[in-house]
């Protein structure tokens, strides 16, 4: 008995590797595709009410990482020709810091040359699930319908997909370039956290449509999807 449990143990673990690679190289896949399609101009065919630059990471010294600048200056590029009609800065508190994500980007985009009067904070988020949630809510209470999803281009299908999920679809999607531009190391301890993400997120997905099932409402349910994250909480996630 516990040679065929250890059997089918190693089997198990065997096919998860599996995937997990599979996955890690369909992210690598469509990380390519999405700045081939969206990159640059290619991303907003039409102007929307809003873009949402989703946060990454910043320093302890109150400066935002590479691939968090990355993405601002796609933003602030979508802005200054009009595809794009306000931005949302959309990131909580960051650890070893006292302020935001959200008012780093800002700073950031000011700095680069973007106006400041048409960026909003979103300064609650943790995660992507709630950079979107917590936007849409600020784009409702604007009567903002129209946005797209500022991103790198590894994450951004992640985050489209989750939009969709709450039931948003996105008319553009900004694709900055970050990963191949980062050292070696730090691109594979990427791909790692980004791999992980899609299967975390598959969680939330079908934890969303099981309460939507149970006949929650979507703010009910998202409610209860970001007390669990409360207890699962990745700075990827």
């Amino acid at each position: 008995m516990i040679r065929w449990l250890l059997r089918w143990g190693v089997r198990l673990g065997i096919l998860g590797l599996l995937v997990f690679c599979a996955t890690g190289a369909a992210m690598l896949w469509t990380a390519a595709k999405m700045q081939d399609d969206h990159g640059g101009p290619r991303g907003m065919q039409t102007p929307v009410d809003v873009a949402i630059v989703l946060g990454g990471g910043a320093k302890p010294d109150w400066i935002i990482d590479f691939t968090t600048r990355q993405r601002v200056r796609m933003g602030a590029y979508h802005l200054a020709q009009g595809n794009a009609r306000h931005l949302i800065m959309t990131g909580g508190p960051m650890r070893g810091t006292e302020r935001t994500a959200a008012a780093l980007m800002r700073d950031f985009a000011v700095e680069i040359g973007a106006d400041g009067s048409k960026i909003l904070l979103e300064e609650g988020a943790r995660t992507t699930f709630e950079n979107l949630r917590l936007s849409f809510e600020m784009m409702d209470a604007k009567g903002w319908t129209t946005f797209a999803i500022v991103s790198d281009d590894y994450h951004l299908a992640r985050a489209r997909e989750l939009a969709r999920f709450m039931g948003r679809e996105a008319a553009g999607l900004g694709a900055s370039r970050g990963l191949f531009y980062e050292p070696t190391p730090m691109q594979i301890l990427i791909t790692l956290r980004e791999t992980a993400a899609w299967g975390y997120n598959f969680y939330k997905v079908a934890a969303w449509w099981g309460l939507e099932m149970m006949g929650y409402s979507p703010k009910e349910r998202a409610i209860l999807i970001v007390r669990s994250n409360d207890c699962h909480y990745s700075s990827y996630s």
